[in-house]
């Protein structure tokens, strides 16, 4: 190497060296002074996440703490799974946090929920467990944990609930339509119309319980107890009965009102609780009312339950009154009636749950409606009782029965009776409109 080329590669060395040097002082010098002078990139007074201020902090602070926070609180989003009346949810341990990554994301500004990972091997495990003809044909795994990560909020007390009906394709999907309608016609229309048209489209939401009093409350509607508040309890309650909602609290009236079916009949009284029905679904449902002259129509909207519901009133009878009868020696050799009686009656009220191939998988007991007969009174004198003794005296020589031989004679009915009400029985018949 020539003396030129040397003093050439010495001065290259040091140039680059040099160059070298300037270009970590500078880097080292910004660094610093954006550390120590400008500051790291810190989250904006009173932000917060979860509820914890991470104002003035930086990504690094806020995570340390958030995770602190985790390790005492263990925050685990609640997610439910659903589809009408089934419903799964997930454990705590499948809904794991990512706090660094959570912190991290809110700082460049794309993320407003929890980053979070979910165990993908539980989702497939709950969905397997709703046993529903539509959900095995389509795989809804993904969609799932898609739509738990869009939904979850910062919120721990939060519940993000999942409706599968809403993920699965169009074909498959439960379409909203008349799930239940009920016709009558009424006597007191000019009431009893207004009302259920105050009525028209109220919910009945999803996971909640529906009071018809509160309904009628928000409705603005004053009601006060009476056949007309009755008959749009009972409307309502045929209605709902045609789905799967459960019956929470109702209440009959002492005696059948002639205005009201058998098996449907509502007792509301302002100052009491009154008709309360769970609706278990995840789906919410709509009452809607017309009227045309004493005519009622009340339809229930929602989506179509992918089970049929078939209400059934059975072992019904009408129980005769009997004749109870008081002395009264005001009387003169006579008998008056005071009081006349009323029937009575005796139902149970069935629902029957029909699955996809048209099969019954269940028979659910809605309840057994019984009312007490009200009895006859009739008051007599003294004289009318004496002329009943001596005229079932002079019967008595005239058959030659005795009382003992009528008592054997009887007993002797009754086992007749029984015998052809065993010979007869049959499965009662259900009322017209119903299965």
């Amino acid at each position: 190497m020539t003396e030129t080329k040397k003093y050439f590669f010495l001065a290259f060395s040091l140039i680059t060296a040099a160059g070298m040097a300037l270009f970590l002082f500078f880097t080292s010098t910004t660094a610093a002074y954006e550390r120590w002078v400008v500051g790291e990139p810190t989250f904006s007074q009173g932000e917060q996440i979860a509820g914890i201020d991470i104002g003035g902090m930086t990504v690094e602070e806020a995570a340390e703490m958030l995770e602190e926070w985790a390790e005492i609180s263990h925050p685990s989003p609640l997610v439910e799974v659903a589809f009408f009346d089934e419903d799964q949810h997930l454990s705590h341990s499948a809904v794991t946090i990512d706090v660094p990554q959570t912190v991290e994301e809110v700082m460049e500004g794309t993320r407003e929920t929890w980053s979070v990972d979910i165990d993908r091997q539980e989702v497939e495990a709950v969905l397997n467990t709703i046993d529903y003809e539509a959900l095995s044909k389509v795989n809804l795994t993904d969609v799932v944990i898609d739509e738990v990560k869009e939904r979850l909020t910062f919120d721990v007390n939060d519940t993000v609930v999942v409706d599968l009906n809403e993920l699965l394709p169009d074909e498959l999907k439960r379409e909203t339509t008349v799930v239940a309608s009920v016709e009558r016609r009424i006597t007191d229309a000019s009431t009893v119309g207004p009302w259920l048209e105050s009525l028209d489209g109220t919910k009945v939401e999803g996971h909640s319980i529906f009071s018809l009093l509160n309904a009628l409350e928000e409705a603005g509607i004053h009601a006060w107890e009476g056949d007309a508040l009755n008959t749009v309890g009972s409307i309502v309650y045929e209605l709902l009965l045609q789905t799967n909602m459960q019956v929470v609290d109702r209440e009959t009236n002492e005696t059948l009102p002639e205005t009201l079916p058998l098996g449907f009949d509502v007792y509301l009284n302002p100052s009491r609780q009154g008709l309360i029905i769970d609706n278990i679904n995840v789906n919410d449902y709509e009452l809607t009312f017309t009227q045309q002259g004493e005519r009622i129509n009340a339809e229930l909207i929602g989506p179509d339950f992918p089970h049929e519901f078939r209400v059934r009133i059975s072992e019904e009878q009408m129980i005769d009154p009997r004749t109870i009868v008081r002395r009264n020696d005001s009387l003169h050799r006579t008998s008056q009636i005071v009081r006349h009686g009323e029937q009575g009656a005796f139902a149970v009220v069935e629902r029957r749950r029909i699955n996809e191939q048209k099969e019954r998988i269940e028979t659910e007991t809605i309840s057994e409606d019984f009312y007490s007969p009200v009895h006859h009174i009739e008051e007599r004198s003294q004289g009318a009782f004496d002329d009943d003794v001596d005229e079932e005296e002079a019967l008595e020589e005239e058959t030659g029965s005795s009382d003992e031989e009528k008592e054997e004679k009887s007993d002797e009915n009754d086992e007749a009776d029984d015998e052809a009400d065993e010979d007869d029985e049959e499965e009662p018949l259900p009322i017209k409109g119903y299965d």
